[in-house]
């Protein structure tokens, strides 16, 4: 786009900057995605996917505006913009994560419940994308008992 708009040195300037931090945010997310374990919680591995996205968008802004602009008023409402954006973006992170992560540990909670031997049991979620597997647990009367032998020409093609 830089190319066909603005031509070859703007285009190649443009490449100067996405290119290197694309590739270290490439790194820096393998890195991750490995050391999961040792990262922690899956609330610390969203804040950090969070501060790797903000940091990138800031490196590339502040090499645009160095780089590309001219302007100082319009360099400056340039970084306002997007830092407002980065917070804005951290503030929904923060938000939808918080409530994903709630779920995720009523769910928890719940399978911690039922593996220590209670029937009683119920998942507790605010009426979101996961309340259809909400309510009261209900355990088959052969919970804990041994799955009958069916002759393998018999079996169905799927698990239940």
């Amino acid at each position: 786009m830089a190319l066909i708009g603005y031509g070859r040195s703007a285009a190649l300037t443009v490449l100067e900057i996405v290119l290197p931090l694309g590739c270290v945010t490439a790194l820096a997310t393998t890195a991750l995605a490995e050391r999961r374990q040792r990262v922690g919680r899956l609330g610390r591995q969203f804040f950090l996917v969070a501060v790797l996205a903000v940091v990138q968008a800031g490196v590339a802004v502040a090499l645009l505006v160095t780089l590309m602009f001219v302007s100082r008023h319009d360099a400056f409402f340039t970084v306002l913009v997007a830092g407002y954006a980065a917070a804005l973006a951290i503030w929904a992170t923060r938000v939808l994560g918080r409530r994903a992560l709630g779920d995720l540990q009523a769910i928890r909670s719940t399978l911690a419940a039922v593996g220590e031997g209670r029937r009683d049991v119920a998942v507790v979620m605010a009426p979101r994308m996961l309340a259809p597997i909400s309510g009261p647990f209900r355990a088959p009367a052969t919970l804990g008992q041994p799955r009958p032998r069916v002759p393998r020409s018999r079996r169905p093609l799927y698990r239940v």
